[in-house]
């Protein structure tokens, strides 16, 4: 079962009734689609549930409550194959996560509790994905997406992209070798968001990021290697606001990468890459950074999909980055 999950009673709060019933039209036809391909498909309102299957609703605030619903559904019309949360985490909530490694006092925004039978496995039971948006018009675009992409016809990978702060290139180098992506290795610096060849980009099947991003702009940077080494911008929003993305699949090591607080998420380069026809952005909640060890130098933590700034960082020369994010 493929299960569509949001909670009408708060979109339609947000962004008022005209924009729901344009919302759950849409819904419907993305639902409507996937029987047609011969997938069982599922729309849940959270607050509604399925009364007929005696499936009481739950306060769509309250992320155990959402969760428990989810493995009642699991259990009644399962068993679960996929979810899909339509609407940012205004809409539906993320779970407040503790760091896993026990380094960080601040919780983890992650919608992985919502893909796990066991609260305490790191596994995912079936796969969980967000539509994230802060306005109707970002939701309606990325539903008319999704729809458009149940016709898609699998194709052949042929074109990677790979970009890296210069300071990690020997970490991306070994995860474009475990990933079987044969490309060349972009690094920033010398290559920055100006010099950046945008045709390397456009239309790449499998995109590949190990760069910085911080919790309150929407830009992510590239470092030189050295203690205190240089740092520029890498990518910026408005680069990828013109490519065509159709198909392509974005893994990004940014810290913040798929969501902050600090900024319009729906101008972010996660939005970005999604509303250009994306299949799907992976990327870090929170800060992205782990222990050095001799066959991975830098391990990441990246709770699930997503989700993504008053625009505006402080200028890269004034900030410094580590393993740990911006100082």
């Amino acid at each position: 079962m493929h299960l569509i999950i949001t909670s009408y009673q708060r979109l339609g709060e947000r962004f008022g009734a005209w924009e729901l019933r344009r919302t759950q039209s849409r819904l419907l036809e993305l639902h409507t689609t996937r029987q047609q391909r011969g997938l069982r498909s599922k729309i849940v309102s959270v607050e509604t549930g399925m009364p007929e299957r005696g499936i009481t609703g739950v306060d769509p605030r309250d992320a155990l409550a959402v969760r428990d619903l989810i493995l009642l559904l699991d259990q009644e019309i399962g068993p679960l194959e996929s979810v899909l949360i339509a609407g940012g985490p205004q809409i539906m909530p993320f779970h407040a996560c503790a760091d896993p490694l026990g380094e960080d006092e601040r919780s983890i925004p992650s919608d992985h509790p919502y893909s796990v039978r066991d609260a305490s496995s790191l596994l995912s039971d079936w796969a969980v994905a967000r539509l994230p948006a802060e306005s109707a018009s970002v939701l309606l675009r990325l539903l008319l997406l999704a729809n458009r992409a149940q016709h898609a016809v699998p194709r052949q990978l042929r074109k990677f992209f790979a970009y890296s702060s210069a300071t990690w290139q020997t970490t991306s180098r070994l995860v474009l070798e475990e990933a079987g992506m044969i490309a060349p290795l972009v690094s920033a610096p010398p290559t920055g968001a100006t010099s950046l060849d945008l045709q390397m980009l456009e239309s790449a099947d499998r995109i590949y990021c190990n760069l910085h991003g911080i919790n309150d702009g929407p830009f992510w940077y590239g470092q030189a290697t050295g203690s205190r080494g240089a740092v520029v911008v890498a990518l910026r929003p408005q680069d990828v606001a013109a490519l065509d993305m159709r198909g392509s699949v974005v893994v990004s090591e940014a810290c913040f990468g798929a969501y902050a607080d600090g900024y319009n998420f729906d101008e972010s380069i996660a939005m970005r890459f999604l509303l250009r026809g994306a299949s799907c952005f992976v990327g870090a909640t929170a800060l992205a950074y782990g222990a050095p060890c001799r066959r991975w130098p830098r391990l990441i933590s990246l709770p699930p999909p997503f989700c993504a700034p008053r625009c505006g960082p402080a200028s890269a020369p004034e900030r410094h980055f580590s393993k740990r994010g911006a100082t």
